[in-house]
């Protein structure tokens, strides 16, 4: 069903399955995949459901992938590769649920590893960065580097929109946007941040009157 783009009996198929064998890690995946799949596509409540329904296999999938047999036949190579592919699935819905849900602690967790299987896909690295700018405190130098990052990797009618907001974040925390190119050309070149990634932020009030002081003549 899966193979011939039936997406209603491949769901309904794999529910079956769950009710003779609940920790079907094959049957949580499809579901996982199949409901996130169509939260992406869709728009207002049904979306949010299905989203819901997504979080939820993937969250049980991450529980059950731990008991998961090698099939016979398959060799240690593959099963890996199979068990890895199955982890992104799980983790991208957990991911996008907790992110819906503003819990970003756990949206980071599930969404950062699923993108470092996955750097390109957008619909994992731009929640990415708006979960670590989200959060409290926000994290803005993953936040910056993730956000500049989803605008590489964006569909290019996007691109402008979010690299617009990325430099907006940067200016905000750097207080100017000297360095912004370069921080935009480390994204295009580099899928995580490189070793010692810094941004200087802005400069404190105190800092401030330093320079002031040190610029300018007392009677000035």
């Amino acid at each position: 069903y899966q193979q011939s783009g039936n997406e209603a009996k491949t769901i309904d198929t794999a529910q079956k399955l769950l009710q003779g064998n609940p920790n079907n890690v094959r049957a949580l995946a499809i579901l996982a995949y199949s409901f996130r799949s169509i939260a992406l596509n869709g728009q207002g409540a049904d979306a949010q459901q299905a989203l819901t329904q997504a979080q939820d296999y993937g969250q049980k999938g991450l529980s059950a992938i731990d008991t998961f047999q090698k099939p016979s036949g398959m060799s240690d190579p593959d099963f890996d590769k199979l068990k890895g592919q199955m982890m992104e699935i799980f983790q991208s819905a957990v991911g996008n649920g907790a992110f819906q849900q503003k819990d970003y602690p756990t949206a980071i967790k599930n969404l950062k590893a699923a993108s470092d299987v996955s750097p390109t896909d957008f619909s994992l690295v731009y929640p990415l960065a708006l979960a670590y700018l989200q959060s409290t405190p926000p994290d803005y130098i993953n936040g910056i580097w993730y956000a500049a990052r989803a605008s590489v990797v964006a569909p290019a009618q996007f691109k402008a929109q979010i690299q617009k907001y990325a430099e907006g974040q940067y200016d905000k925390y750097h207080g100017g946007d000297d360095g912004w190119t370069d921080v935009l050309a480390q994204a295009q070149a580099n899928p995580t941040p490189p070793a010692g990634f810094v941004i200087k932020p802005a400069p404190t009030p105190a800092e401030q009157a330093h320079t002031l002081a040190q610029s300018k003549a007392p009677k000035d």
